[in-house]
This record gives structure tokens, C-alpha cells and sequence, in this order.
């Protein structure tokens, strides 16, 4: 039986906070090895344009890895192609069955929870709501897995890395795969857009221009909060930027009012789109059409505000 601690290594705002705490702790729970998995994270289904983006990744840690002195463990796999399911329905499982290959290793593995301990809800939308009682069940007599960083939100995740400099350098939240297996945020995405705007309601943004292009940011950045506005009481994370917006007592300007009516109608038709995705093929047109009339507004606020500022 080993007696190694390690955790996963994705470079996220959850990775590098579990990172960050289990460094310079007792020796015990102190990691010592980093483990990189291809189960589901670098493309959902699997094949070689998964493995390619994985191979790339892979190679764009190594310099963090070669810093901290920490030995690296890739591990390949193909249950992706196995499985032909999204990767947040079962994520939890697919990477705990990777580091079960290394019990005669690790002795406590961590694993870097995405949604704060509170929030625990059975759900089929994302395995995390559920960390808890799945890394328990799945622990092992050889090795312990841990819902590392749970008591913690995204916008304290986000503080605790700010004060870590290798996240200056090495920080990818980014949702986009890149066709051409560049590593990179893309600056645009839901979640390059949550943790840049919290890093600005936090005067931290531009510590992180190395991994981050501000400039397209900047751009999206009056779009994104007006939609954190709208949804902040059905999506968490948005509702957390909007708590630290005032908590900092942070001035909104009136052009976010102004995105939340184009943003707003495009919300609506997406959800009516949904709705009748099953539906009749009538009710599927009108959707359809009410969804392009809806992007035709959005476009001409856009170019009405972007004439204003």
C-alpha cells in the first residue's frame, strides 16, 4: 500500500486551489504527485482529436510541473469513447476510475471540487452538485479520495489563486477546444468571462494578461454582466459575481441596463426553442423564427450602444 498524496492537474481555478493549500501543509496531506487524465475534459467522445488536445495540454504544464518539483502522472484512457456521454454528467467517476490504477501509489488523493458543500443536490446536470458522497463510496481501503476546496465559492477560489503567482502564468479555465491543439483561453467563453470579471471586481486582471486577452474581454465584459443580472437567481455562479459587485459596493454602468433587453429576449427564445424542440413541427418554426427576429433586435441594440460609448 502506498503513502503518496496527489491531486489532478487542470490549471483551473478549482485545481489551483486545491494546489495552493496542500503545499506547504502537514507532510501527510502534503502532495507529492500530480496526476493528468484523459477521461472526458479535453473532448467529451473521445478519439484523436481528444487525445491530440489532451498530448497538448499535457506538454503545456510541464513547465509549471518542473517548477513546483512535483513528478507528473499522465494517464490515457478511452472510456470516452466508451462511454459517447457528456463529460459533466459523469466527470466524477470517469477520473476516480483513472486514479484507482494508482492505489498501490497514492494513499489520499484530492479532488478538486467545482460547487461549495451547500450546495449539494442530486441532479443529472453535473456529477460536482454530488462530489461528496460519490468520492466516499468510491474510496478504497489503498486510497481516499477527498472533495478538496468545498467549502469554498468560486469567487473565494478565484481570491485564495490571486495571491499564488504561478496562476499568472499558467491559469486555463477556458471551455473552448481548439481545433489546431493550441492552449489557450479564448477570453470570450462563459467561464473565461466569470473568472475575468471577478478578477477586475477583485483589481486583480491584470496580474493575469499573460493568460488572458483583456482587450476581447473588454469587449463582452458590459454583455456578460447584464446576462449575470438576469440569471443571477437560476445560475450560482453568476449570482456570486452579482453578491461581490455589491458587496464592493462596485457602480454598474446604465449600457449594462441597456444589454439586458437584447440578452433578456435571447434568453427567452432559447428557452422557448428548448421547450419545443419535442414539439409539434409548427410550434419548432415559430421558435425558430422568434429566435432569428430576437438576434436581429440583439444586433441593433448592439449597434445602438456601441455608438453611445
Amino acid at each position: 500500500m502506498g503513502n503518496a498524496v496527489g491531486t489532478g492537474l487542470l490549471c483551473g481555478a478549482d485545481s489551483f486551489c486545491t494546489i495552493y493549500g496542500h503545499l506547504e501543509c502537514e507532510a501527510e496531506y502534503r502532495i507529492q504527485y500530480f496526476t493528468f487524465l484523459n477521461a472526458g475534459s479535453h473532448g467529451e467522445y473521445g478519439g484523436e482529436a481528444a487525445r491530440s488536445i489532451y498530448q497538448a495540454r499535457l506538454q503545456s504544464v510541464s513547465q509549471f510541473v518542473s517548477e513546483q518539483g512535483i513528478s507528473p502522472i499522465p494517464v490515457d484512457s478511452n472510456i470516452s469513447e466508451l462511454l459517447q456521454m457528456k463529460h459533466q454528467l459523469t466527470h466524477t467517476v470517469r477520473n476516480v476510475a483513472c486514479a484507482l490504477n494508482l492505489q498501490k501509489l497514492l494513499r489520499n488523493y484530492y479532488y478538486a471540487s467545482a460547487y461549495r458543500f451547500d450546495s449539494f443536490q442530486l441532479t443529472e446536470q453535473d456529477s460536482a452538485y454530488y462530489d461528496l458522497p460519490t468520492l466516499s463510496m468510491l474510496s478504497t481501503e489503498s486510497t481516499v479520495f477527498y472533495s478538496a476546496v468545498s467549502r469554498y465559492t468560486r469567487v473565494e477560489k478565484v481570491e485564495i489563486i490571486s495571491g499564488f503567482e504561478p496562476t499568472y502564468r499558467y491559469l486555463h479555465v477556458c471551455n473552448s477546444l481548439s481545433s489546431t491543439s493550441v492552449v489557450r483561453n479564448c477570453s470570450v467563453c462563459d467561464k473565461c468571462m466569470r473568472t475575468l470579471v471577478t478578477l477586475e471586481l477583485l483589481r486583480k486582471l491584470r496580474l493575469y494578461d499573460r493568460v488572458f486577452d483583456i482587450d476581447a474581454y473588454t469587449l463582452k465584459r458590459n454583455r456578460y454582466l447584464a446576462q449575470a443580472l438576469l440569471i443571477r437567481r437560476m445560475d450560482q455562479f453568476s449570482g456570486e459575481i452579482v453578491d461581490l459587485i455589491r458587496r464592493r459596493k462596485c457602480r454598474i454602468s446604465p449600457i449594462v441596463y441597456l444589454y439586458c433587453v437584447p440578452v433578456g429576449v435571447e434568453l427567452l427564445a432559447k428557452k422557448l426553442l428548448r421547450m419545443m424542440q419535442e414539439g409539434p413541427r409548427p410550434m419548432r418554426v415559430v421558435a425558430a423564427t422568434l429566435l432569428a427576429f430576437y438576434r436581429s433586435v440583439r444586433r441593433l441594440a448592439r449597434r445602438s450602444v456601441d455608438r453611445d460609448t
